[in-house]
């Protein structure tokens, strides 16, 4: 990460937001941005979580689906809950053609991010990590905590 904590978007990540976007458009005749980015603090582990425009109607569903056993009041109460706890910490940004992009100051504070920034797939969406966190965390496979340790060693 350089000192305007600009980092690199990996360039098979920038592919999968652009399918995606092309997707949406073909099938549901709508405009979703491919270089449009939010990153929030993550629900569980100590680290980013980024996705791009398309993945929005997935977590609004999740948030219907996790109150779909209650009625009336209740209901709409909790999925607003639900969707404050999701969404009031997103930040937007974008990428630029190389893949440039800025991680914003307040989700780079929370996750302790810091010279170098650590970019792992996760389905629909991806994870940005401190190197030294992720490679610590025993909430991560030992095996995956030892390829990033060598990557961020220069080994790998």
């Amino acid at each position: 990460m350089d000192a305007k904590g600009r980092v690199s978007l990996p360039a098979d990540m920038r592919d999968v937001i652009a399918q995606r976007a092309r997707r949406i458009a073909q099938t549901e005749g709508e405009y979703v941005s491919d270089k449009a980015l939010y990153v929030a603090a993550h629900r569980t582990l100590p680290c980013l979580r980024g996705f791009d425009m398309g993945y929005l109607p997935t977590l609004f569903a999740q948030t219907e689906e996790g109150v779909s056993h209650l009625t009336g009041a209740e209901r709409l109460a909790a999925s607003e809950a639900e969707q404050a706890s999701l969404f009031a910490d997103l930040e937007k940004t974008s990428f630029d053609d190389p893949g440039r992009m800025v991680l914003p100051p307040q989700s780079r504070r929370l996750a302790g991010i810091e010279g170098q920034a650590l970019f792992i797939g996760a389905g629909q969406t991806f994870q940005i990590w401190k190197p030294e966190t992720y490679i610590a965390c025993e909430a991560i496979p030992a095996m995956d905590r030892e390829r990033a340790r060598l990557l961020v060693e220069g080994k790998a």
